[in-house]
């Protein structure tokens, strides 16, 4: 369940052709899909960030602190929408 499944998916392709090596990450089922892609980007080399407040899930509780914990931890950084509309208009 990742956006960069396989050998060069066609989203790795076009990330690479536009030079784009940092990455946002929001979404829902964020302890499947957007744990998925996060992992497989950083295991690609890509600077991933997690935007906190933008992510969500219907898995049990715990699933989405995983996430935000492993995210932070192991695979980049955790921010949220407040964070980065200061620093766009910084």
């Amino acid at each position: 369940m990742s956006g960069l499944w396989g050998y060069q998916s066609g989203l790795d392709l076009y990330l690479q052709e536009n030079g784009i090596n940092t990455l946002f990450f929001a979404g829902v089922n964020a302890d499947q899909c957007v744990l998925g892609t996060l992992v497989d980007a950083y295991f690609r080399g890509y600077d991933c960030v997690v935007v906190q407040d933008t992510i969500a899930t219907t898995s049990p509780t715990g699933g989405l602190e995983n996430v935000i914990y492993n995210a932070g931890n192991s695979y980049g950084f955790v921010t949220d929408t407040g964070r980065i509309i200061n620093a766009v208009y910084s």
